[in-house]
């Protein structure tokens, strides 16, 4: 589907207050050029401003900035012409798109608001998302960008210009890789995995052999599990590594399950010993018997003692 400008027409836009007139860009379905020629400060360039303003999803305008104290880099605040409010003259742009398949024409005007936030009109977005307007080139653009750019600087704004913004994402991810990668020293990481490899084969593997790596798991899976299994590849290792990992749980568990059945037996046997005949705990009692006896007597001395003194004076 193929959207052109049929007509382009405006009103309290910065220089043109109410006699822009209206443009007929398009004959029938087929689309038309237009060149507009005036002295410097004429007004020539408000209808770049109309045109990128109408397009843009903000209602910005790119050379008139954000609202600033300098006129003319305002924002919005630039965008209507001075007498348009006392004129009663509201500021708009309206444009006629006819489909260049089907015929079909829509009309949509945008009022500039100054005040609020100025978002596309929603008639905009099914055209724009067909037919994208991504940029409006001014002189001063082009200046800046033959005599002053750098090539990656151009090649950023030509991406910006035709919204080219994610391939210019993606040619800087595959310079950060490539910057990258040249740092790398793969000798040396492949070297120290040939040590780690020797490392944990005791020595057995000393040199980057996938097949000598596979025999040697193999190996180590028939002592462990004592029966041989078949690795001949990546996936097999981590099968056979699941295997040891379940064996050794249910030694762990065997192992648990023993030790708990001798501590068992072992509290048992300090139970008994204790409370038998000769037992700690026996011997214990007996002993406490003996000294609660023993104080009782110690007090009973005492006391018959000093009455004795008492009844001697």
């Amino acid at each position: 589907m193929s959207w052109i400008v049929a007509k382009l027409s405006m009103q309290g836009i910065k220089g043109v207050l109410d006699r822009a007139g209206d443009f007929e860009l398009a004959e029938g379905r087929s689309p038309r050029s237009i060149v507009i020629y005036a002295p410097n400060a004429c007004g020539k360039s408000v209808y770049a401003d109309a045109v990128e303003y109408f397009f843009s999803k903000d209602g910005s305008v790119a050379h008139l900035g954000k609202e600033g104290a300098d006129s003319e880099r305002s924002g919005r605040h630039a965008i209507p012409h001075v007498l348009a409010e006392e004129r009663g003259i509201t500021p708009q742009v309206s444009m006629t798109f006819v489909n260049s398949a089907s015929g079909e024409s829509i009309q949509v005007t945008r009022p500039v608001r100054t005040g609020q936030a100025d978002n596309m009109p929603p008639e905009l977005y099914p055209i724009i998302g067909v037919a994208p307007a991504h940029r409006v080139l001014r002189q001063h653009d082009l200046r800046r960008f033959i005599v002053d750019m750098t090539p990656g600087a151009r090649y950023a704004e030509l991406s910006r210009w035709f919204g080219l913004t994610r391939l210019e994402k993606v040619l800087q991810h595959l310079e950060t890789t490539s910057n990258v990668l040249e740092s790398r020293d793969f000798e040396r990481e492949i070297e120290e995995r040939v040590q780690d490899i020797a490392r944990h084969t005791n020595n057995s593997v000393t040199e980057y052999d996938e097949r000598a790596v596979l025999d040697w798991c193999a190996a180590e899976t028939e002592r462990h599990l004592g029966k041989g299994l078949t690795i001949d590849s990546l996936e097999e290792m981590k099968k056979a590594v699941r295997t040891l990992k379940r064996l050794q749980g249910r030694i762990i568990l065997s192992s648990a399950a023993a030790q708990s059945y001798q501590a068992k037996l072992t509290l048992e046997q300090m139970a008994t010993e204790l409370t038998s005949q000769d037992g700690q705990l026996q011997a214990c009692d007996t002993a406490l018997i003996d000294a609660v006896a023993a104080e009782r007597r110690t007090k009973r001395l005492l006391t018959a003692a000093k009455n004795s003194v008492f009844r001697e004076i």
